[in-house]
């Protein structure tokens, strides 16, 4: 318990949001459970499933460039509320009316509408947060929506079968609660003073130009959207194959499966978090990839034994901690105040592409040849990926060497 004191420095605001986010991932069951959905529920083949995500990926761009260049205009705190409120309405629609392909596809569009809140939301948390404690926050942040999920999951898993309508009420009514506390308890106007001197805002500077002046910003954006193609796999390929190897039993596994995930992160979040304090942010990514990629291998060694499932999911997770808490800080560090929330959108634009383009990649490999061919393809990109991130590990400390002084200076 002494290691989750450590947030307790954070900020009210800070509480709030985490809250907020444990809320909104208690009702996400829907999500955990869209690929058995769709291809248990609506017969759909590994591929088609890969075609409908890239396409919502693909229709997810121009909202998140949309959601980027609010967040650098307007309240913050606002947009979350109102892109929220379109998803409660998209869930209770489609709680009320038998599934089909109408019914997903309003489901889809709140959800969409409701990712133009993630820039404001990346932006919001390095606005009320000191520089020296950004990736406690995102930590605390990250913790919040696996406190949520522990449950969500194996309740997914249970309601799948004969209830399906009531977890499209659970996860609107979780996201009312969110909107709810945020709406009345956040104080956006509580803001710090940038005091990184690559933080300062330069509202005059065009986005254009930051991005030419922070070139290694973009390969890590690059980078991040590869290793988010690979980790994509927990929710798309270990679920399919899993339906494929158990049957109708495949649901309940994954979803207990997935709630070993969620509690590790519980655990382990303020662990690691503490262990490699000392760790600059990129390094911290670069090991989470590594550590994600061995998950992927320890899970083709012991396919078909449930029991080896879970040892997987937990060395998974530790590499999921590792990057989650640091991608965030990674960029908000080195980018203007002023321009956060455009570079976030960018990020989330470059993750829909490559995630969708490598996911249909990835079934039409699963349809054609089978698991293992497929599990070895994305083994080896997520070892490339890695090696990509050590490289720029090391550009990075000559293009921002006043981050490490800090560091130093912090130790």
């Amino acid at each position: 318990m002494k290691l989750f004191l450590e947030y307790r420095n954070l900020s009210r605001n800070n509480h709030i949001l985490f809250f907020g986010r444990m809320m909104t991932a208690l009702g996400s069951m829907v999500f955990s459970m869209l690929t058995l959905i769709l291809s248990q529920k609506l017969g759909m083949d590994a591929t088609t499933i890969a075609m409908v995500m890239f396409l919502y990926g693909l229709c997810n761009v121009p909202l998140a460039l949309t959601g980027g260049k609010l967040a650098d205009r307007f309240s913050r705190k606002k947009i979350i509320v109102l892109c929220d409120l379109c998803s409660i309405v998209a869930c209770f629609y489609t709680a009320m009316v038998p599934l089909s392909y109408v019914s997903l596809v309003v489901f889809a569009l709140g959800t969409l509408l409701q990712s133009m809140e993630w820039s404001s939301y990346t932006a919001l948390i390095a606005d009320l947060t000191p520089s020296d404690q950004r990736e406690q926050a995102y930590s605390l942040n990250y913790l919040g929506t696996n406190l949520g999920m522990i449950l969500s999951p194996t309740l997914a898993g249970i309601l799948f079968q004969n209830h399906l309508p009531v977890m499209f009420v659970l996860q609107g009514t979780a996201i009312g609660i969110s909107t709810l506390l945020i709406w009345l308890f956040l104080d956006e106007s509580q803001t710090y003073e940038n005091d990184n001197v690559y933080e300062q805002a330069q509202e005059s500077v065009s986005f254009w130009q930051v991005i030419k002046e922070n070139r290694l910003v973009i390969f890590f954006v690059v980078l991040l959207a590869l290793y988010f193609a690979v980790y994509n796999q927990y929710q798309y390929l270990l679920p399919l194959d899993m339906g494929s190897i158990h049957g109708e039993h495949g649901a309940l596994i994954f979803g207990t499966v997935s709630s070993i995930n969620c509690f590790t992160v519980v655990v382990c979040t303020p662990i690691l978090t503490k262990l490699f304090s000392k760790w600059m942010d990129i390094r911290k990514v670069a090991l989470g990839s590594m550590t994600v990629t061995a998950g992927y291998l320890m899970y083709l060694i012991t396919r078909s034994f449930v029991p080896g499932y879970y040892l997987v999911m937990i060395v998974f997770t530790w590499g999921e901690i590792l990057q989650s808490i640091s991608m965030d800080s990674y960029v908000t560090r080195r980018v203007p105040s002023s321009h956060t929330g455009r570079i976030v959108a960018l990020e989330s634009v470059t993750q829909s592409i490559f995630m969708g383009v490598f996911q249909v990649a990835v079934g039409w490999i699963y349809d054609l040849s089978g698991a293992v061919p497929t599990w070895a393809v994305v083994i080896g990109t997520g070892v490339i990926t890695t090696v990509l991130l050590a490289v720029l590990a090391g550009m990075d400390r000559k293009t921002y060497p006043q981050l490490y002084v800090d560091k130093l200076q912090a130790k």
